[in-house]
């Protein structure tokens, strides 16, 4: 994939996955009703599409490693989240 490309898809790539970030603390404060998941299968979708991409740049390549391992991250804090929410360990994201 070209450099000029990748570095444009990694940069709205990263600004998607802080609005993602956004959408679900607004959800697990009680901001918003529902989850964002169709924000966030679209991010793990554009993850997808990346990771299968040929990436001949080794900074591109590392750029984009660090955003999956950050978006896993936070993917594992939203989901214990939101199973403390729902079991009332916590409300509006306050511990109990």
């Amino acid at each position: 994939m070209r450099g000029e490309s990748i570095e444009r898809e990694l940069q709205e790539l990263e600004r998607a996955m802080v609005a993602l970030r956004v959408e679900y603390e607004r959800f697990l404060v009680g901001d918003q009703k529902l989850a964002p998941l169709q924000s966030r299968r679209k991010v793990e979708a554009w993850l997808r599409k990346l990771g299968n991409q040929e990436i001949d740049r080794t900074a591109e390549r590392f750029r984009l490693q660090s955003i999956q391992s950050r978006f896993n991250a936070m993917a594992e804090i939203w989901e214990k989240r939101q199973q403390a929410r729902d079991e009332g360990r916590i409300s509006l994201g306050v511990p109990a």
